[in-house]
């Protein structure tokens, strides 16, 4: 798969989360390397997912669930 157009803000928040197929995510990484413009909007993407949530608010994650 060839990238010929740039990835829009989801695609590239599922490579920053380590969600993309394999070649996938190669074939992106090799993009950034020579889009100047997809290296910059990559590095003001907020990728973020229960994982990287929990990870980054561990307190928060370790609170019990309050039912409503």
């Amino acid at each position: 798969m060839d990238i010929k157009t740039c990835p829009d803000e989801k695609t590239l928040s599922l490579l920053l989360l380590g969600k993309l197929p394999e070649l996938q995510a190669e074939k992106l990484e090799e993009h950034l390397l020579r889009c100047d413009d997809c290296a910059s909007r990559s590095e003001t993407i907020i990728a973020s997912d229960e994982l990287t949530n929990a990870i980054q608010a561990p307190e928060l994650a370790r609170l019990p669930q309050l039912e409503e």
